[in-house]
This record gives structure tokens, C-alpha cells and sequence, in this order.
């Protein structure tokens, strides 16, 4: 946590204690709990680090399986497949949040032969032990036994929420923009660093150029994908550069 951001999250909950109003740090703050400043703000930081950042990446990385498995590309252009089971394959395979769950050890303890000492924090790996899980390729649409999620207590509460956050943008992304086509190979995608979130920095894509029409409801999409990555270039097509987080 920077001391910038941090100090950004300070200085609003000072200014929500003055202004309250319909938002998430004012209900916080009215909360029968009672939190302090430094509980405010850690409760505010793991909201962004456990909610917002976790959701772009999650995005992210079914977008870009998309792009790239022609696996996925093929069998959504002949309605065989779904985002949905997009969404399965890549927490099976690719799991928003590599590594979270932090915990601090109390007292000296043996995990799997290597001493953790007394303070040392641990880190929950989700993405070894989704792999340890994983079945054969191909296997994982439908299946939901991985542990992207966590489990007990500590799983993630929104776990829906986040499936339908997902879902709703990537069908509205594809059906705004039906032909898009990774402007690089995949090969040259570069991955966020950091030990916690795992997705690309970015998605450059190319998209043929056409005039924006009115929203036509809550369509699925079902993208054509008629063209080979780069093809939509060749044609003329826009550029675009899909950040996350």
C-alpha cells in the first residue's frame, strides 16, 4: 500500500466524517461498529484489493481467453459454448488472484518441511491449488470444483455477483463489438507483476471501424469471430488498448 494512496484514503475519510452522503465510505462511517480512521481506511483498501482489482482482472483474463483459444473462439461462434463457460476455464486456469489470504504466523510452525517463523505472513496460493485440482484439458466447463473462490469462512461472499459482473460486461463488450482481434500475438502479452493479481497489464486489440447504433437491450452475444488475429489491421480496422486495473 503506497503511502500516497493511503493518504488519499485519509484525507476522504476525513472529508465523508464532515460530508456524509449515499456512499460506501459514509455508511462505513455511520456503521454500529464504530471504526476508527485506520480501520476505515484498511476496510476501504480491501474493498479495492479484494473487490474492484480482482473483478478487472477477472474480465481481463476471459477476454483474453477469448482472443486466444480458438478453442473458445471457435465453439462461441457456433453457440456451442457460453462467456459462462469461458468464465469456469479461467478460474480453473487462470484465477484472478494468484496468491491472497494473507496470514501471519503466531508462533514458529513446519509447513510442508520449510519453518515459518513467529510474524512472517503466508500467503494462500489459489492458482497452485486450482492446479493440484485440475482435471484433464478441456474438462473444466461446467465444472466449478476449483478453489478460485477460497473456501470456509474466508471464500469469497460475492462470489454471483462477480460471475454476473463478469458475464454482463465481456456479452456487452462482444456484442457492441463482435470482431475484435488481439493486435499482438499472445505470446507478447506482458502479465501484471506483483505477487497477488494475475492478468495482463493490457489487451491491444483491433476492431473494424463502425458507426455507434442505439443500445438494443440485454442481447447475448455470439461473436463471429471470422477474423485471424491481426486480419481486422490489414483491413483498416481501429485500434484499441483494453487496460485493466
Amino acid at each position: 500500500m503506497s503511502e500516497e494512496f493511503l493518504a488519499h484514503l485519509h484525507d476522504m475519510v476525513a472529508f465523508k466524517r464532515q460530508n456524509p452522503g449515499a456512499d460506501l465510505t459514509s455508511w462505513l462511517i455511520a456503521h454500529g461498529a464504530e471504526l476508527t480512521d485506520d480501520e476505515l481506511v484498511s476496510n476501504l483498501y480491501l474493498l479495492i484489493g479484494a473487490g474492484t482489482q480482482p473483478e478487472q482482472a477477472f474480465i481481463g483474463n476471459v477476454l483474453r481467453l477469448l482472443l486466444v483459444d480458438r478453442r473458445f473462439a471457435r465453439s462461441l461462434s457456433h453457440g456451442t459454448a457460453s462467456v459462462d463457460d469461458a468464465l469456469d476455464e479461467v478460474l480453473w486456469v487462470d484465477p484472478p488472484m494468484s496468491n491472497f489470504s494473507v496470514h501471519f504466523a503466531l508462533h514458529g510452525v513446519r509447513l510442508g518441511g520449510v519453518l515459518v517463523p513467529t510474524g512472517v505472513p503466508t500467503l494462500i496460493s489459489h492458482a497452485a491449488i486450482t492446479e493440484q485440482l485440475s482435471t484433464l484439458p478441456g474438462e473444466h466447463v461446467g465444472n466449478r470444483a476449483h478453489l478460485a473462490w477460497a473456501a470456509g469462512p474466508h471464500a469469497c461472499p460475492v462470489q454471483d455477483e462477480a460471475r454476473s459482473i463478469a458475464t454482463i460486461a465481456v456479452e456487452r463488450l462482444l456484442y457492441r463489438i463482435p470482431d475484435l482481434a488481439l493486435a499482438v500475438r499472445p505470446s507478447e502479452l506482458r502479465w501484471r507483476q506483483g505477487p497477488f493479481a494475475r492478468c495482463p497489464e493490457a489487451l491491444p486489440v483491433f476492431f473494424p471501424p463502425q458507426s455507434p447504433g442505439p443500445d438494443q437491450g440485454s442481447h447475448t452475444a455470439l461473436p463471429s469471430w471470422r477474423n485471424a488475429p491481426l486480419a481486422a489491421a490489414a483491413a483498416g480496422g481501429d485500434r484499441g488498448l483494453v487496460r485493466f486495473g
